[in-house]
């Protein structure tokens, strides 16, 4: 009789416990599910911008280089140039790839850390 009545006690406990764990582990689903999209959708549309940017910028570089071709009288000098502007930044960005790494770094940690920041 005693035995009895502590399983009646102990089957609803047991039965909330494995509720709650079905919970648990939807609720964290849920969580996986919205992080994902959340970094899939922010993912698509900075690849969007950049490709746009990317565009833009290949044009505005295109019409620089015959500008200044057309001032230096050989449509190919501007081009040099242009092309020589982005050596040297590049050789900049050689001269400073240290501490841009690390600020690119710390964005990236802050950014993961701070996943309630809306974009």
């Amino acid at each position: 009789m005693i035995a009895e009545e502590q399983k009646e006690l102990v089957e609803p406990l047991l039965e909330r416990a494995r509720e709650y764990w079905t919970t648990s582990i939807e609720l964290y689903k849920l969580k996986a599910l919205d992080k994902a999209s959340r970094v899939i959708s922010s993912l698509v549309t900075r690849i969007i911008m950049v490709a746009s940017f990317t565009i833009f910028f290949l044009f505005v570089n295109i019409a620089i280089a015959l500008w200044l071709g057309d001032l230096l009288e050989k449509s190919f000098y501007g081009f040099f140039w242009v092309a020589g502007l982005y050596f040297a930044v590049w050789l900049m960005f050689l001269a400073f790839r240290p501490g841009i790494k690390k600020k690119i770094s710390d964005a990236v940690i802050a950014r993961i850390m701070n996943d309630d920041q809306e974009d």
